[in-house]
């Protein structure tokens, strides 16, 4: 994990409050905050977020220094059917992340984070899960953030 991964882990982590995105996916079975990057463990229970680096584009000057980065991060929610609908389920995690990410507290070791904000929504998705007889359901955001 990078530093630009560590630092949105904290964010998403340290949402704690009521509605808040590690409120609302809770824990495992090992007391870890369901929120992993790129791939949820295969025994992962939903509903949990998974988060992972989109584009990192570079901007340099006169001599190849690099001055900036330009990154973008897509983050899902993941649901199924419970209490609540797995497609509403999403929706309430997703909206949260909309706000949640817009101009975030970020902090990144050894980066100064210069802009971090909500960019787009991605579309829900579902899909069959025929080993539990369930559907997923899952929505998510496109964060854009710039750091020097």
């Amino acid at each position: 994990m990078n530093a630009l991964d560590a630092g949105l882990y904290s964010v998403l982590a340290g949402d704690t409050g009521a509605g808040g995105v590690a409120a609302l996916v809770g824990t495992d079975r090992d007391s870890n905050k369901k929120i992993y990057q790129l791939d949820a463990p295969q025994k992962a229970d939903p509903p949990y977020v998974l988060f992972q680096e989109a584009q990192d584009t570079p901007g340099y000057t006169f001599g190849n220094i690099d001055v900036y980065d330009h990154v973008f991060y897509l983050v899902r929610a993941f649901t199924v059917d419970a209490n609540t609908t797995g497609p509403a389920q999403a929706g309430i995690l997703a909206d949260r992340l909309k706000v949640l990410l817009t101009n975030p507290s970020l902090t990144v070791s050894g980066k100064t984070v210069l802009s971090a904000r909500f960019d787009r929504s991605y579309p829900p998705l579902k899909e069959w899960d025929g080993a539990n007889n369930r559907y997923f359901y899952s929505r998510g955001v496109l964060v854009e953030i710039w750091v020097s």
